[in-house]
């Protein structure tokens, strides 16, 4: 299994999410958190943020990191 990372992105006051389509059968569409998969030898901060630059063109940084990691994927839709 390939670990990701997601982010909760802020700019400016404002929360930052992708938009783009889930479900090309049905074209649904849906926000999501930023993120992507770990390259191999990379830490779970570079990820985020190389992926917050591949998505967003954004040079960002970390100001709080959740110390539990998910080990459950739940999806609601």
């Amino acid at each position: 299994m390939r670990h990701r990372v997601q982010g909760i992105i802020i700019q400016n006051g404002k929360a930052i999410f992708g938009y783009g389509c889930v479900d090309k059968i049905n074209k649904t569409f849906r926000h999501y958190f930023i993120g992507g998969g770990i390259e191999t030898g990379e830490t779970p901060e570079d990820a985020i943020l190389r992926e917050v630059m591949e998505g967003i063109n954004v040079k960002g940084n970390i100001v709080f990191k959740f110390s539990k990691e998910i080990e459950k994927i739940v999806q609601l839709f």
